[in-house]
């Protein structure tokens, strides 16, 4: 029972069904709302903690997919040990700022409502492993951004929020636009498939499609100098406030551009997986986007493929066959590639002299 109510989607059960019982409290008694909220917030710092503490002692990658059915149909969420760093630093930071400015946010439910939606849409935005997702959990975001800000009701802030609005409103129409590229070219939305499949994100459409996303993303991030408009939400907005909106959200879409989309260079793992510490050591499918099996006997690459099956892996897996009746039998297993070795031997030796 502690295990399911520290699982990673007891984040968002937390946050919705705090939202939910907020403003109900707050009518019957202001105290208790305020009470419901930090503890809505310990409560959502308090679930990666203890996964993360867990990651770190070799527990697996926690897969999540929503509605019991495969994504593209559902939401697939990762929880992983960056992903655990990441939301557990973006919880903390919103628990501290909600503490700091709760003399303010504890007058209106609506303020309390707002910085609970921001910090769950940040966690989506860390853990999504959909394009589109990925979009909407921006949205949700932006808009309790917008709610917070316009809360103020100062001149200078709405001056801000409304500055805000047009340059998220641009940055979105933007990652909308180059989603639709990619699905174009990928056939897909999962951000696993898109980084295994990212030799058909090629020309025009494709570089339109990259160009849109990243310049989508660096808008969100407001790096300096294009951050004067950021700059001006820090100043108006609350203290607290502007923390999590500079830290936090600023964390979230770091996240999303750094290792979403993986822009680092490719390293190789070699091993044995006859071997059973094998399977501990890796993080299937996190750390791994292509898989080559040069195994000496078939049965023993059958058993490998299904291990992957099982793991839920999905990226491109090569093998080895000495005889035209083991392909068949590898494909099926999963298998997107078989070199038989003996007869490609000659030939492949031979184009690749002429080349």
């Amino acid at each position: 029972m502690v295990a399911g109510l520290l699982h990673p989607l007891s984040i968002y059960v937390l946050a919705l069904g705090s939202g939910f019982l907020i403003p109900l409290l707050f009518r019957a008694r202001a105290g208790l709302a305020a009470v419901l909220f930090m503890l809505a917030l310990a409560g959502m710092a308090l679930i990666p903690a203890f996964g993360f503490v867990a990651l770190l002692q070799g527990g697996p990658t926690i897969e999540i997919l929503t509605a019991g059915v495969a994504p593209p149909f559902a939401i697939n969420l990762r929880f992983g040990l960056a992903e655990s760093l990441f939301v557990l630093g973006v919880n903390l930071a919103g628990l501290l700022a909600a503490w700091h400015s709760l003399a303010r946010l504890r007058e209106s439910p609506a303020a309390m409502l707002l910085c609970i939606i921001l910090i769950m849409g940040i966690d989506g935005m860390i853990m999504t492993r959909d394009l589109f997702n990925l979009f909407i959990f921006i949205e949700i975001t932006a808009l309790a951004t917008y709610g917070l800000l316009g809360l103020e009701g100062s001149a200078a802030g709405l001056a801000a929020g409304f500055k805000y609005i047009i340059a998220t409103a641009i940055a979105s129409a933007l990652l909308l636009l180059g989603t639709i590229f990619v699905y174009h070219q990928t056939g897909t939305l999962n951000i696993d498939d898109i980084v295994a499949s990212r030799a058909l994100i090629s020309g025009p459409i494709g570089f339109v499609a990259l160009l849109f996303l990243l310049t989508s993303l660096l808008i969100e991030l407001k790096p300096y100098p294009a951050n004067g408009w950021g700059l001006d939400v820090y100043e108006t907005a609350p203290g607290g406030i502007a923390s999590l909106i500079s830290v936090g959200v600023s964390a979230g879409v770091f996240f999303a551009l750094f290792s979403r989309f993986r822009l680092r260079a490719r390293t190789s793992l070699l091993g044995d997986p006859t071997d059973a510490d094998f399977w501990d050591r890796i993080h299937l499918p996190r750390d791994i986007e292509m898989i080559m099996l040069t195994l000496p006997r078939v049965t023993t690459s059958l058993a490998v493929l299904r291990q992957l099956r099982a793991s839920n892996y999905r990226g491109p897996v090569s093998a080895i066959a000495r005889y035209p009746d083991e392909i068949p039998r590898l494909e099926e297993c999963g298998a997107s590639l078989v070199f038989n070795i003996y007869t490609e031997a000659g030939t492949g030796f031979a184009e690749h002299v002429m080349e």
